[in-house]
């Protein structure tokens, strides 16, 4: 936390370093920031199709889980995740020559 001294939280610091450090030597490089943006994004889709899915086997579990949802979360959240993994089966598809 930003509220810690830098003593208490090295391990928030180092990663705000790292990540500092890296987006100054993307910034050096010459590879378009618009690029980068989209081809994160595309990264993100692809997984967040099996991190979904986990979520969603842990949350439709069995008897007395806090976790568990009403039906219609359920339904709309399998969805979401087949959507979403028809939607990186056809990028996968449209990428073959």
């Amino acid at each position: 936390s930003l509220e810690l001294p830098a003593s208490r939280a090295l391990g928030f610091y180092g990663i705000v370093s790292a990540a500092t450090l890296g987006g100054a030597a993307l910034a050096a490089t010459n590879i378009d920031p618009i690029r980068m943006l989209f081809w994160a994004a595309v990264i993100n889709g692809i997984v967040s199709v099996p991190i979904i899915a986990a979520m969603m086997l842990v949350v439709s579990g069995g008897k007395g889980d806090k976790l568990a949802l009403p039906l219609w979360l359920k339904s709309l959240g399998w969805a979401a995740a087949v959507i979403m993994a028809l939607t990186v089966g056809l990028l996968a598809w449209s990428a073959l020559p």
